[in-house]
């Protein structure tokens, strides 16, 4: 299985994206979310252009081995 010992972070949907997502965010268990939200990057930019045909998504996170 390729996501084998990762944690999906977009798994069970996301809230209010402007359609249905094909990205997805997998991390390792040393990494812990800073906040609860995903957050999209928009398929049009802020002049009008067209990078993708979809939406990402982003999020922070903050690792155990920091620090």
């Amino acid at each position: 299985m390729v996501f084998r010992g990762l944690t999906i972070a977009t798994e069970g949907g996301l809230t209010g994206p402007p359609g249905q997502s094909i990205d997805h965010i997998a991390h390792t268990s040393d990494l812990t979310m800073t906040s609860s939200e995903i957050r999209i990057w928009p398929k049009k930019t802020a002049d009008g252009m067209f990078p993708s045909d979809h939406f990402g998504v982003w999020a922070d996170f903050e690792s155990s081995q920091d620090g």
